[in-house]
């Protein structure tokens, strides 16, 4: 039984690896949004937690999925 349970835990850590950055990159959606509905220094800390993301955005082919995904939370 233990070992059955350490060769499924085995892939837990691999799965979060892949998943955790994508995790990243669509909260931005919900943390514009909010910062947008209470301005101030949201924006500040917004950009720095997604300061990587905006860079993205800036300089990589991930520009327009990444308006419109913005779009479908109602930030422009």
């Amino acid at each position: 039984m233990d070992e059955e349970r350490q060769h499924k835990g085995g892939y837990a850590a691999p799965m979060w690896l892949a998943v955790a950055p994508l995790l990243y990159i669509l909260s931005i959606g919900p943390a514009a949004f909010l910062a947008g509905k209470s301005p101030g220094q949201w924006s500040t800390t917004i950009r720095r937690v997604y300061y990587p993301v905006i860079w993205l955005h800036d300089h990589t082919p991930l520009k327009r999925p990444l308006e419109l995904y913005m779009e479908l939370w109602g930030v422009k």
